[in-house]
């Protein structure tokens, strides 16, 4: 599709969590079928050097077939998450492309201290994120909502328009609804 249409700006969206990985010797983000881990961001247990192999395999694996990334964000926002975020940063910052912004949304000082700390070095390519124009907030007031609340900044709205399909999961006929709205 990217050569296709000749699309110039693409991002990619790493994958941690669902399917199998680019590489195959993974010992701690996989089942034991070599699956990974729907919930691997939640485990104290995972080998953080396995995750940063594996996001670059992507990577490296989007570039050969020439893709230029400009970008990227994560698969079920893994990349937001306390426990991997500083990998995702490292990815950022050693292979010069901007990541998803990663709202603050503690209140906690410390927490947010923290945050930036673990981003220091990464790059960012929009100043907000929202993921508000999502399930029962899937109208044409919400999406307007949203733009205000953000004028002036760019922004990243997350959004999965498209066509009902089974194979889309539970997640299904409000990608139509979300079509139409967009």
């Amino acid at each position: 599709l990217i050569q296709k249409h000749q699309m110039q700006r693409v991002g990619v969206h790493f994958n941690l969590t669902d399917g199998r990985p680019v590489l195959s010797d993974h010992q701690t983000i996989v089942d034991e079928e070599g699956n990974f881990l729907r919930n691997l961001f939640q485990l104290h247990s995972i080998n953080k050097d396995e995750v940063r192999r594996e996001l670059e395999a992507q990577l490296l694996k989007a570039r050969a077939a020439g893709v230029c990334v400009t970008h990227f964000d994560s698969h079920h926002h893994v990349h937001m998450t306390t426990s991997l975020r500083k990998v995702f940063a490292l990815i950022s910052s050693e292979h010069e492309v901007p990541m998803r912004r990663v709202n603050a949304t503690s209140r906690n000082p410390m927490r947010i201290a923290a945050l930036a700390w673990d981003l220091r070095n990464s790059l960012s390519y929009t100043e907000k994120f929202s993921a508000d124009f999502y399930g029962e907030d899937i109208t044409y007031e919400a999406l307007r909502r949203i733009i205000r609340s953000f004028r002036g900044k760019t922004l990243e709205i997350m959004c999965h328009p498209g066509y009902a399909d089974i194979g889309n999961g539970v997640y299904n006929t409000e990608r139509e609804t979300e079509l139409k709205i967009l």
